[in-house]
């Protein structure tokens, strides 16, 4: 996609900012999932970030955006963004007291964990825990599967000795946006907060409450103001409103007091609703015009060494009456179990009819896993469209036609009937004559587009994205039945052969096509990047062609890519260098670039072909360079390269190697916990051990930077079957220790392990996962309540992926004199000092079967049957 990035050398300040798209927000995603029409991000915090309905695309009705001109590097708080945007929680200890204020649960002191429910649903797990507080706080999230809701559920879990008398708090600064501009990809990202058009109160349903209308944009609507109108509240929204947005919120089993005011603090003569819940208690405010925001408060006592359960749900509709469905239906707790038991069984009957890599390795399954569901997540079943990522950062939320990856491996996996929809969904998206001469040539297509096909990239016109759709378009006929084969070609063949006319006409002299822009970089070339597509697009065309029975049109396309073959043979390969190149070299990943479309769907040259296999050399030399030197501090789309080679691959030892970039690429480069992609990575050593370690930048989850090791893991395992190992990976002298900072450390030696599976759970859920390599060393288990128990799993595996038997252990954070109480060993350095200690009174005791000890016994028996 968008990268405006250069490799330079290793950097020296780990956090620097390394892209443009870094500024633009939010970058500190980590995770994100949809129901198909409602999409939510969140940060690796809990914050809710991102809320797009009812559009994949449009609209996202959270104000929230990094500043550019505050985010100087990424310690930056909350990277720049204000404090009082977003959603997010908070708890209020004593809330009895005049003044208690609010501990947020993103901010410091508390240690967070995050992690999906299991790797076959799309239930995230959020972990609170705070350092001097016997609290843990458990949160899940999901979609509803059915309603527009997005439920977020609370276990607040006390192992202390005292009951806890606490109250939490929901915070949320809505910014509902209903504007669309084409080739304008800021609405709802940055102008659209200012029209926010309000908040209030809702006494019946006990929730907060907002509105906008799709028809009068650009208007604030107030609340109602008077009584009458409150009680005939559905009524006179949908008179005054009409279908636009409306959110709501609640808490469950029931809010105690909520405050509704303005978003922000400045020249208001009233304070901020954030600012208010930091000096104390909300004030019980139930309407604000504007900018607003609210928070709805409920006060629970938590007894010793108990638990209890608080809901937070948000909702969205069209129109009021809808939305106060929704609030009926969702009127108890109780109604949440059965929500999500749906969600999760949804999800878990959709994955397992998907092909997943026929690999033993742990770590890829689950990067898979998350993956496919995340590209489940993306296709909006309206329109067809299929979303490039879940972040609000621009410009990713839109369908873009060069991820050809994404489209080709949908009907490959199942998705034959979403493969087909978005087919169609390019054909209404085809341009058509232009009106003036910035418009895009007819036939051809752009950059990226939204739900209803209005452009939105900023380039009009793109050769490589013109081309894609129409190996996209031949492409789905291969998965259908007929007679919905023959039917599918019927509809879709007239605009496959115009652009196919188009494209065969769009060439130079020498064979290339004409300059055009190609990739995402403005400006004209002819280079490989555009080449390859053109000549895939005209393979494609060809077969097309003779399937509807258009000999004529099958011959010319067949022609033109015989011809640009040809030429993509004598421009682009460089018989002293032994490799393809690029032709005019832009941006930072040329190097590995898009040489994979030689190779799949359609076959440039045989894979023994001494070209082939001399490209397949050079990226092995960059493959290696990236993720077995590490002397790169940042990269994106290296997978492409890796594909590639995978396909150029034929013997045991090219397999091996790549699985060896592929493991580094899913072990390491996917962020634990939720594996998911962002568009790029940052290597460096952050943490200050002496060692490097990823960091993931821009648009997290990006769908197609976790579909590549997906489908490259399919693909390897495919062609190449790793043996068992004769001898099954061990461990020894495993252990849990304490250290400095009152923080347990796990330690572990293996001779025969390539590395360890570590698993934090706590009553069986898995809130951390981690893969550590090499097979010995420490870890630290940092962030744990006090008092609370989990279970630390480790699990040692070969080079291939092989696991060996599991060492299990409990370990709890205490706040006693030692700093810290492991459960279920005990400490070898602690009994030595023990030993040393007492050693003169152990060493007078007598010993068993000693003269001393057999006199002593006896003369015990004797005095016991007197």
């Amino acid at each position: 996609m968008f990268i405006l990035a250069s490799r330079t050398a290793l950097a020296t300040e780990c956090h620097q900012i390394h892209t443009l798209l870094d500024f633009l927000g939010p970058t500190n995603q980590t995770a994100g999932f949809s129901n198909g029409r409602m999409m939510v991000g969140l940060s690796s915090h809990g914050e809710l970030l991102t809320l797009r309905w009812p559009y994949l695309s449009d609209f996202d009705h959270l104000d929230y955006g990094t500043n550019a001109l505050k985010m100087l590097d990424f310690d930056t708080p909350l990277l720049g963004a204000l404090p009082e945007e977003a959603v997010f929680d908070g708890i209020r200890l004593n809330p009895e007291a005049v003044s208690s204020p609010v501990s947020w649960l993103r901010d410091a002191p508390w240690h967070v964990r995050q992690s999906y429910e299991s790797e076959d649903v799309d239930v995230l797990l959020t972990e609170w825990a705070h350092p001097s507080l016997p609290i843990v706080i458990v949160r899940r999230d999901w979609l509803d599967r059915q309603a527009d809701t997005f439920v977020q559920e609370y276990e607040l879990i006390n192992s202390g000795e005292d009951a806890i008398e606490l109250a939490v708090i929901h915070y949320a600064n809505w910014a509902p946006s209903v504007k669309r501009l084409p080739y304008d990809q800021t609405p709802g990202w940055t102008d659209d907060a200012t029209l926010d058009p309000g908040m209030w109160y809702d006494t019946k349903w006990d929730a907060l409450r907002t509105a906008r209308s799709f028809a009068v944009r650009n208007t604030a609507f107030p609340g109602p103001q008077t009584a009458q109108q409150e009680g005939e509240l559905t009524d006179w929204l949908d008179r005054f409103v009409g279908d636009g947005v409306y959110l709501a919120a609640r808490l469950y089993p029931g809010s105690t007091s909520h405050d509704v005011g303005p978003a922000l603090d400045g020249a208001q003569q009233e304070p901020s609703v954030y600012g208010q819940a930091a000096l104390g208690r909300p004030l019980g405010r139930n309407y604000h015009a504007g900018r607003a925001a609210g928070l709805l408060e409920i006060r629970i006592r938590i007894p010793a060494h108990g638990a209890r359960r608080v809901t937070a749900a948000t909702f969205a509709a069209r129109t009021a009456a809808q939305l106060d469905e929704l609030l009926a239906t969702f009127s108890t707790p109780s109604v949440f179990s059965t929500s999500l038991a749906r969600a999760r069984a949804a999800d878990r009957q959709w994955l397992a009819r998907r092909p997943l890599p026929n690999s033993p390795d742990r770590k890829l399954r689950r990067v898979a896993k998350r993956a496919l569901l995340n590209l489940r997540d993306a296709w909006h079943p309206d329109s067809g469209l299929v979303a490039g990522g879940f972040s609000t950062t621009p410009p990713y939320t839109y369908d873009w036609p060069n991820e050809i990856l994404l489209h080709l491996v949908m009907p490959r996996i199942g998705m034959v009937t979403e493969a087909e929809a978005h087919a169609f969904f390019y054909q209404s998206v085809q341009a058509g004559p232009p009106a003036s001469s910035t418009d895009p040539p007819q036939y051809s297509f752009g950059m990226n587009y939204d739900y209803g096909g209005m452009p939105r990239g900023f380039l009009s016109f793109k050769i490589d994205s013109t081309a894609f759709v129409v190996v996209h378009w031949w492409d789905v006929a291969q998965f259908l039945e007929e007679p919905e084969r023959s039917k599918y070609i019927e509809q879709i063949y007239p605009s496959l052969r115009q652009t196919a006319m188009f494209l065969r006409d769009y060439r130079q002299d020498n064979g290339l096509t004409l300059p055009a822009t190609e990739g995402d970089y403005p400006g004209d070339r002819s280079t490989l990047q555009g080449n390859l597509p053109v000549w895939a697009a005209m393979s494609a065309a060809a077969e097309a062609a003779n399937a509807a029975g258009d000999t004529s049109s099958a011959t010319a396309f067949q022609a033109r890519a015989d011809e640009l073959k040809a030429a993509i043979l004598a421009t682009f390969y460089d018989e002293k260098k032994n490799h393809f190149i690029e032709g005019e070299q832009i941006g930072a990943y040329a190097q590995f670039g898009n040489a994979y479309w030689m190779l799949w769907p359609y076959v440039l040259l045989p894979v023994t072909d001494a070209r082939i296999q001399g490209h397949a050399a050079y990226l092995d030399h960059g493959l290696r360079h990236v993720f077995v030197e590490h002397a790169e501090e940042k990269g994106a789309y290296d997978a492409k390269g890796l594909f590639y080679y995978v396909e150029a691959a034929t013997t045991p030892a090219a397999y091996e190697r790549a699985w060896t970039y592929l493991r580094e690429l899913v072990h390491s480069v996917a962020p634990h916990g939720t594996n998911t992609y962002g568009e790029a990575w940052v290597y460096c050593d952050f943490d200050g051990d002496g060692s490097g370690e990823y960091q993931q930048r821009v648009a997290i989850p990006h769908i197609s930077e976790g579909v590549w090791p997906y489908w490259v893991g399919v693909r390897l395992f495919e062609k190449w079957k790793p043996q068992p190992p004769k001898a099954v990976p061990s461990l020894q002298h495993v252990r849990i220790d304490a250290n400095v900072d009152d923080e347990p450390v796990l330690s572990w030696t293996s001779r025969d392990a390539d590395g360890v599976y570590i698993e934090l759970s706590y009553d069986g859920t898995v809130f951390h996962d981690a893969v550590e390599r090499p097979a010995s060393g420490k870890w630290r288990l940092s962030g744990l309540a006090p008092h609370h128990r989990y279970t630390v799993r480790v699990t040692p595996f070969d080079a291939a992926g092989f696991e060996g038997e599991a060492w299990t252990d409990t370990v709890r954070a205490g706040v006693s004199a030692g700093g810290c109480v492991v459960a279920g060993r005990a400490d070898p350095v602690l009994l030595l000092l023990l030993l040393i200690v007492f050693w003169p009174v152990l060493r007078k005791l007598p010993y068993r079967n000693s003269p001393e000890w057999r006199s002593a016994s006896r003369n015990s028996r004797q005095v016991e049957e007197a």
